[in-house]
């Protein structure tokens, strides 16, 4: 997996982020755009979720501009490089934005590839800064710099790998990563290294194993611990002891560590490894630390059956929909079919298609049409197998609820049009599909419809209404009986018979016989 220098793109003009978004084929040059703000309050909140590499601004927005945003930039990690946008006109704003942090600006009118990318491969080498360490940086803090443009991807000089192999002297590494999201919102990065994550606390811990201090990389913090053989079994119990004491300090920490490795050359493979391991914390909420004995997953796949759940999604029983869906992420859980993004994505495809269907049998979706995204973004914001649950239960109720509405409100307006087609066609041979097709309904969702509403069945409602208009004509002498039952629809007379008797409690011509003498 390739690592990329970072983007976040902050402008309030559409139609520039668009521009920005497709100037060139960023991943071929080395960077990913990872997010854009359309105001300097939302890039705030993305550079505490995301911690981009870089930021590029414009320097005129309403509200926050760039040079307040420059700043705030600033305080929460000064590791972050901007680059502000601005027109010939600003520049005295620019002038601002550089006492305040900048690192450059670029024309808008001049904003094409060939101006743009030298900027930003300017800054994606500071941001990883390769060369020797620095005489202001502490052994270990320029370790960790070290250790994280390995991560990245970058190469080492002979200088930085002799400090590292004097340093590291065992023959097994280890990664042990966690996931700091849930504490950028309150702390900068500089409070997570000195309070959640102070190299102290290692120390207090792993005693004597070798270890780098805390390397972050967006979300992600790690350690990278250095052992010999001998040392393995000290190791579980001294990760236990740690991985335990921070998540009771800090009961949202969980952990995952790697498999044994020889070597620094597999280090970033390994941290993408522990990355996706770490990403199982998902399905094990009450477990700490993760570790890749953890995960057996199971070989067979375990399918969906979409036909029959969109049936359930027809048959507007969300009780059943909801159970079915629950007992399907159980059992995900269970056997680890699907990864986490996996899981999410499919349950974003079975809320989005049930909209849809919904649509389709008729009901009115605009107001879900528009929570659609709110929808979508609260299952990729959940953090555990329960957190979905919840969700995805919540938003059937939701959608449900609404459904529901409406449905009452087409109660009688549906029964009506249904009496009045059998009152007009009862003759003729009908059934619920040929009234489903008239009224533009589904033929599922009206046959479940009728039966709640009407309090009788289809074929029911239809022979009491034949009845009656049978009644009708037995009344007149000069019609027979096998004519009647011909009138009311009914091609076989004895089978007219038995209906009658079943609704009247006797036969056609003793109905007649007692009308007739009245």
């Amino acid at each position: 997996m390739n690592s990329f220098c970072e983007i976040l793109i902050v402008d309030d003009e559409y139609l520039l982020r668009q521009g920005l978004r497709y100037l060139c084929n960023w991943e071929e040059e080395g960077f990913t755009i990872v997010g854009e703000a359309t105001s300097g309050e939302e890039a705030i909140e993305l550079v505490k979720r995301l911690n981009p590499h870089i930021v590029i601004t414009d320097i005129v927005m309403s509200e926050m501009d760039g040079i307040e945003l420059t700043k705030q930039i600033r305080a929460y990690n000064p590791s972050i490089e901007i680059v502000v946008l601005s027109s010939y006109s600003d520049f005295d704003y620019v002038k601002k934005a550089f006492k305040y942090g900048a690192d450059d600006y670029i024309l808008k009118p001049k904003l094409q590839p060939d101006e743009l990318l030298p900027i930003l491969r300017r800054l994606k080498e500071a941001c990883f800064d390769l060369g020797s360490p620095s005489s202001s940086l502490s052994f270990q803090d320029s370790l960790s710099n070290t250790l994280q443009a390995l991560i990245n991807g970058f190469m080492c000089d002979q200088v930085q790998l002799n400090h590292i192999n004097e340093f590291f002297s065992g023959k097994e590494f280890f990664l042990l990563l966690t996931d700091v999201s849930h504490y950028y919102s309150n702390n900068t990065l500089q409070d997570l290294q000195s309070s959640i994550f102070s190299p102290s606390l290692i120390s207090q811990h792993m005693g004597e194993l070798i270890c780098s201090n805390y390397i972050f990389l967006q979300n992600i913090c790690a350690i990278l611990i250095n052992v010999n053989h001998s040392q393995t079994a000290q190791l579980d119990l001294k990760v236990n002891a740690l991985t335990n004491h921070q998540h009771k300090q800090f009961n949202k920490l969980h952990f995952a560590i790697s498999k044994s490795f020889s070597s620094l050359d597999y280090l970033k493979t390994e941290f993408e490894d522990t990355k996706t391991l770490l990403s199982y914390q998902f399905f094990f909420e009450n477990k700490v630390l993760i570790t890749p004995k953890s995960i057996i997953k199971e070989t067979k796949s375990l399918p969906f059956d979409f036909d029959f759940f969109y049936n359930l999604v027809e048959s507007l029983d969300v009780d059943k929909v909801n159970d079915y869906l629950v007992n399907y992420i159980n059992l995900v859980t269970i056997n680890l079919s699907f990864n986490v993004f996996s899981l999410k994505k499919l349950i974003e495809n079975i809320i989005y298609n049930s909209i849809n269907l919904l649509k389709k049998l008729r009901f009115n979706m605009s107001t879900l049409n528009v929570l659609k995204l709110k929808y979508l973004k609260s299952i990729e914001d959940t953090t555990s197998v329960s957190s979905l649950i919840e969700v995805v239960t919540s938003i059937f109720n939701e959608i449900y609820d609404e459904v529901n509405l409406q449905a009452d409100r087409k109660n009688i307006i549906i029964v009506q049009k249904i009496f009045y087609y059998i009152e007009q066609n009862y003759q003729e041979q009908i059934y619920l599909s040929t009234i489903a097709e008239k009224l533009h309904l589904n033929y599922h969702y009206l046959s479940s419809y009728f039966n709640n509403y009407a309090k009788e069945s289809f074929p029911d409602c239809l022979n009491r209404v034949r009845i009656s208009k049978a009644k009708e004509f037995l009344e007149d002498p000069s019609i027979s009986i096998s004519e009647v039952s011909e009138l009311v629809g009914y091609s076989d007379q004895s089978y007219f018979g038995k209906v009658f008797k079943k609704f009247t409690g006797c036969s056609p011509s003793n109905y007649r016989k007692k009308h007739l003498r009245i």
